[in-house]
Order: structure tokens, then sequence, then C-alpha cells
């Protein structure tokens, strides 16, 4: 148990306590000091350092989900252009593949490649810069940027699918 002290309000001396008495007898004057303000201030003390805490939790929050963010917008754009690339590459390719204009065919495939190699590094690094934070529960998420990795690399499959599909569909109405 700790020792607590503080002055006799009779004749100033110390005047010591066990922590969670809120009595003492002073040893000089025997007046009896009653505690009460002392738990009360106690407890004040505990809470303004509670608030102090969720201060530092909500501004840590706000950094958190200020870069996830701009996280999101990062992987939207990984996302537009890999669909977008891919949409575009498929359907150069398939609306000149008639022509036999290899310049124009190549310019397609160029895209469709751009769009499979970003497809490829970009949920690796994406998930390697995701932070991994649960804002709800104010902790890490254990094994988050990992599973971020599958579900972007599943999410741009789909795009990849969904932009070849689209760009299959408008070559077939263009021809």
């Amino acid at each position: 148990m700790s020792i607590i002290s503080i002055e006799c309000p009779n004749c100033g001396a110390n005047v010591n306590r066990k922590e969670n008495e809120y009595f003492a007898t002073c040893p000089f004057c025997g007046s009896e000091v009653a505690f009460n303000e002392l738990k009360e201030e106690a407890v004040a003390g505990d809470y303004i350092d509670r608030i102090n805490e969720l201060e530092e939790e909500k501004d840590n929050d706000e950094k958190i989900r200020l870069k996830l963010r701009n996280w999101y917008k990062t992987r939207n754009g990984f996302f537009a252009f890999v669909g977008l690339f891919h949409c575009i590459g498929f359907g150069i390719v398939g609306a000149h593949l008639n022509d036999r204009d290899d310049t124009v065919v190549g310019l397609g495939v160029v895209f469709c490649m751009l769009s499979w190699i970003c497809f490829l590094v970009s949920p690796a690094l994406l998930s390697a810069t995701y932070p991994a934070y649960n804002v709800l529960t104010g902790k890490p998420e254990k094994g988050g940027r990992f599973r971020m990795y599958f579900i972007l690399a599943g999410i741009e499959l789909a795009l990849i699918v969904l932009g070849t599909v689209l760009a299959y569909l408008v070559v077939m109405t263009i021809m």
C-alpha cells in the first residue's frame, strides 16, 4: 500500500495516510483529518487522465482515417487503370482483328499487357501500404494486409473479366 501525505488543516504538519483510508490523526496537534477532498481530486484526476487518453485515441483515429482515405483513392485509381486499360486494349484488338492492321492490334495488346502487369503488381503494392487498423475497435487488424492482398487481386481479376466482356459487347454491336 502506498502512503499519501497532505497538510493538516489545523497546524500545517504533514499527515500520512494509507491508500483508501479517508480519516487520519495529525501526529502533532491530534486533529482528526478527513481525506474526502483528496478522494474527489483523485477521482477527478482519473477522469482527466481518461479524457486525455480518449483525445489521443481520437487524434490517432483521425490520422488513420486520413491515411485510409488516401489509400482508397490510390486503390480506386489502380482499379480504374486495370479495368479501363483492359477494356480499351481488348476492344482495339477485337475491332481491328479483321482489318489485319498489326500496329493497331499491337497497341491493343500493349494496353492489355499493361493492365495485366498492373494486375500482378498492384495488389502487392497496395496491400503493403494498407493501414490495417480497425477504427471501430481502435486496434490494428491481425492479418489485415495479407487478407487485403487477396481481396484486391480478386477485385482486379473481376475488373479484367468485366472489361473483356464490355469490350466484346461493344465490338459485337459495332460490327
